[in-house]
């Protein structure tokens, strides 16, 4: 399996996944109430958040190739901004989504689900930053931002009852 290949395609994955999400929430719209509320917009930030966090990481390892950067070297750099770039979104989300989403139990399922995963990347893409280069882990967690991309989309279009809004009983 050649990385490079692999990357292009979830690149071409990722702007698809963005694509349809930003064409499937337009359409969902009038059904989803104020898509200004606070925990919509969050919803939405994230969704965007993670997909173009697959689409940059997608890419940063052959524009480093191509700047004639030694192969070990190129996944440990890639890995180290990824767990940068994982540590930031954990950050924003743990810090607004705390302040903005309701306090459904399954909201809060949903939040303590991501917040793991995104530690055990930044474990994992900080080990592989210092210790190993790998690719094929470096793949698995781009592989994962795209997965939570597609958790956001579904969980923002689909939400659970006691999440939805508008929820009025008629």
């Amino acid at each position: 399996m050649d990385p490079g290949a692999t990357l292009q395609t979830l690149a071409e994955v990722s702007v698809a996944l963005v694509g349809f999400s930003a064409i499937a929430v337009a359409l969902r719209a009038p059904h989803l109430g104020d898509l200004q509320a606070p925990s919509n917009r969050w919803r939405l930030g994230m969704l965007f958040l993670l997909g173009l966090g697959a689409l940059m990481f997608s890419l940063v390892p052959s524009i480093l190739s191509s700047g004639e950067v030694a192969e070990p070297l190129v996944w440990k750099i890639s890995s180290g901004l990824f767990c940068i770039y994982f540590l930031s979104v954990s950050a924003v989300a743990r810090s607004t989504g705390a302040r903005l989403l309701d306090d459904a139990e399954s909201t809060k399922r949903a939040m303590f689900f991501g917040l793991v995963i995104h530690s055990v990347a930044i474990a994992s893409l900080a080990a592989n930053s210092v210790l190993w280069g790998n690719p094929g882990l470096y793949l698995v967690f781009v592989v994962v931002a795209l997965g939570l991309s597609l958790w956001s989309v579904l969980y923002f279009i689909f939400p659970p009852e006691d999440t939805s809004a508008g929820g009025d009983a008629a």
